[in-house]
């Protein structure tokens, strides 16, 4: 069952003053046609059958003028029983549209479709806009996601690269201390061995106060000793002529290890100053006095080739 919808107050007026005016040329064309109507003149037919029509008629057999046959009676359909929907009170326009004029109610029934085809058309359209919205918000919230899945990415990266440069300079600066530490343990070695021979060197000082002519002895015989492996590893040149005389200062250890060995007077035969200064890297070891006291980290070296 269609309903009208409801009209609205500023639209009451002329839509009951049109219906007035149809209802009322309705009136006149009814009344009109009415005036117009005769009742017909009776008809006579005669109805032949077919084997009458076949079978010649005499001509002097009158006319038989046959009742009319009444049409039978047009049964009556029992009306559907009425649907929830039909019980229901039918709306104020849609009592309008029942009392107006055919041609009204049609164009009414016209309109309301128009406008349900509209309202329609408008719905689809809000729809699609709200889809369009709505799939325009989950795009924008998808680039949203990436961007902040890329900045999270880019953060750990960044964290993981100041994390990696932070380790890398813990272990810069673990293996400065390492380092640090060895050569700080080395100068204590070192310290602690230039105090041992300091305290040697004091204790000799105090020894030779009281004997120093067997201090100086046993330094000369120590002297002699070095001089002598030193002297035996000399390789004299060729060429040597005469008894030059060189001198060199020697730096030893307290071990005897040669740590420089210096020409403080040349001989005049760069040859012979050569051979020397080999034999005394080659004897390193220096000999070691028997005594700690008669160490000397400092040599004087005289060299000749003819010893007196």
């Amino acid at each position: 069952m269609m309903y009208l919808p409801r009209l609205d107050q500023h639209r009451v007026a002329p839509a009951a003053l049109t219906i007035g005016v149809h209802a009322l040329l309705a009136m006149i064309l009814f009344l009109g046609v009415r005036w117009q109507i005769h009742s017909p003149n009776p008809v006579s037919v005669e109805l032949w059958s077919p084997q009458e029509i076949s079978t010649p008629v005499p001509a002097e057999a009158p006319a038989v003028i046959p009742e009319a046959v009444a049409p039978p009676p047009v049964p009556k359909v029992a009306p559907p029983p009425p649907t929830p929907e039909s019980v229901r009170p039918p709306s104020a326009s849609a009592a309008r549209t029942a009392q107006a004029p055919p041609d009204i109610a049609i164009e009414h029934a016209r309109e309301e479709r128009k406008r349900r085809e509209e309202q329609a058309r408008l719905e689809a359209d809000r729809e699609a806009r709200k889809r369009e919205d709505k799939q325009r918000e989950e795009r924008a919230q998808e680039q949203k996601r990436k961007e902040a899945k890329a900045r999270e990415e880019k953060e750990r990266e960044q964290r993981v690269r100041e994390e990696q440069v932070r380790l890398d300079k813990l272990a810069q600066q673990e293996l400065k201390d390492t380092q640090r530490r060895t050569i700080e343990q080395q100068l204590n070695a070192e310290t602690a061995a230039v105090k041992a021979d300091i305290a040697r060197r004091e204790a000799a000082a105090r020894d030779a106060a009281s004997s120093s002519a067997a201090l100086a002895a046993a330094r000369a015989t120590w002297r002699d000793r070095i001089s002598g492996k030193i002297r035996g590893n000399v390789v004299l040149p060729d060429n040597l002529t005469g008894n030059p005389e060189v001198a060199f200062d020697v730096l030893q250890l307290p071990t005897g290890e040669v740590m420089s060995a210096k020409l403080r007077r040349s001989s005049g035969v760069k040859a012979y100053d050569d051979a020397v200064e080999r034999a005394i890297w080659k004897s390193s070891p220096l000999p070691r006095p028997e005594r700690a006291e008669l160490f000397e980290r400092e040599l004087h070296l005289v060299f000749k080739p003819k010893e007196d």
